[in-house]
């Protein structure tokens, strides 16, 4: 039998293999100890068994000071985190970004040992995302560690300075959607970002639907065709870690409106209503939106295939003159156009389920032109002027 001790309380490896818990709280009334005790299957769960009783009974000063960052982050923070139904990728993020970047330098130190000049070498040399990652996953550990009363100082409310922003991320203009709207006909996925870029779906709420999630009503257009006009319900989201659950907030469970030339399109693309919109794997369609940008590949005589042949994709965009994004871009490109034809930002920022309006778009992608700028300032200067006559009329 093994016995491991570390400050209060004690644990115990039992003949069965499972493992013994005893915390010390104080004494009784007749003067004896008061012990609490549990028995636990593995030494890890012991582990966090015998830190929450530490908690509970109110013994944890100083003992931060003692605990490195990885005891707490494995033992404390992900069992805690999982057991409140935090999402897989979210901690699957905070799994990447504490291996790759964390761990390293802070793991075999104590909590209460980790300084703020240290945390700001550390993302001193990183891009701009990267080091906004680790801050946050660091912030996260550490406020959790404050929270169960293991530090004595709130960690981390100094101002960190960030390397340079990122430049802005690439969107596609209103000409190239056009273009990609034929490019994009007969491959596997073109429902999927024909949702996207059309009614502005993140990728995971895309995925989530099925064709039921469509509703087309017919409407005659100018120029006596028959058009159609789409409504997509949007209740829950698809990743590959978590696979099917709740969308991401409260305000991304809504109806948009996907409107022509998309929707005709999805009309024509509709399949029964319980079949998904995209059956390839989100895997498979990663690898095909970037082989849309590779250089076609060559027959046996040595001509190139024909990029309009509706079962090979590869190189649709490969001489378009269409920059390469990623496809999660086109809910970003859908964002920009609405707001160069003139859609409020607080507007936009609902219809594409914010939950509130925030400065991640305008730091990441929208991009307003001269022509935004000069309607803006006509629309501003019209309104002084009206306010000039209406003060000579009275």
């Amino acid at each position: 039998m093994n016995t491991s001790t570390k400050g209060t309380g004690s644990i115990r490896q039992l003949p069965s293999g499972k493992y013994n818990v005893r915390v010390s709280c104080g004494l009784r009334r007749d003067g004896s100890r008061n012990v609490i005790s549990r028995t636990c299957d593995t030494l890890q769960e012991a582990e966090l068994t015998r830190m929450r009783l530490m908690i509970e009974s109110g013994q944890m000063p100083n003992l931060g000071d003692d605990m490195t960052l990885d005891e707490y982050y494995y033992s404390l923070f992900v069992p805690g985190r999982v057991a409140r139904g935090l999402a897989k990728s979210t901690l699957a993020d905070y799994e990447s970004h504490y291996k790759n970047h964390i761990q390293p330098v802070f793991g075999s130190r104590g909590m209460a040992s980790i300084k703020h000049a240290e945390i700001q070498a550390l993302i001193a040399g990183m891009t701009y995302t990267t080091a906004q990652h680790t801050v946050k996953t660091l912030r996260a550990i550490l406020r959790s560690a404050w929270n169960d009363e293991l530090l004595d100082v709130e960690p981390m409310r100094k101002t960190l300075h960030y390397p340079k922003p990122n430049k802005q991320r690439g969107v596609w203009t209103v000409e190239q959607v056009a273009q990609a709207l034929e490019l994009m006909q007969g491959t596997p996925f073109e429902a999927l970002w024909l949702v996207m870029v059309g009614a502005g779906l993140r990728k995971s709420e895309a995925y989530a639907l099925f064709w039921s999630d469509l509703e087309f009503q017919p409407v005659q257009r100018l120029d006596g065709e028959t058009g159609y006009f789409c409504t997509v319900t949007v209740d829950d989201a698809y990743t590959r870690v978590d696979g099917r659950k709740a969308v991401k907030t409260d305000f991304s469970t809504r109806t948009v409106v996907c409107a022509e030339p998309f929707a005709k399109r999805l009309h024509e693309l509709k399949k029964e209503p319980e079949t998904p919109i995209c059956a390839l794997s989100l895997g498979r369609i990663i690898k095909g939106w970037r082989d849309m940008w590779r250089e076609p590949p060559k027959t046996k005589n040595g001509k190139t295939y024909e990029l309009n042949h509706s079962k090979y994709y590869v190189g649709r965009f490969y001489n378009s003159g269409i920059p390469y994004v990623q496809m999660s871009r086109m809910r970003a490109t859908h964002e920009t156009i609405m707001q160069a034809v003139g859609v409020s930002d607080t507007l936009n920022a609902r219809m594409h389920g914010r939950a509130e309006f925030s400065t991640v778009g305008y730091t990441n992608y929208l991009n307003p032109d001269i022509e935004a700028f000069n309607a803006a300032s006509g629309a501003f200067s019209l309104a002084i002027s009206d306010a000039q006559k209406r003060q000579k009329l009275a």
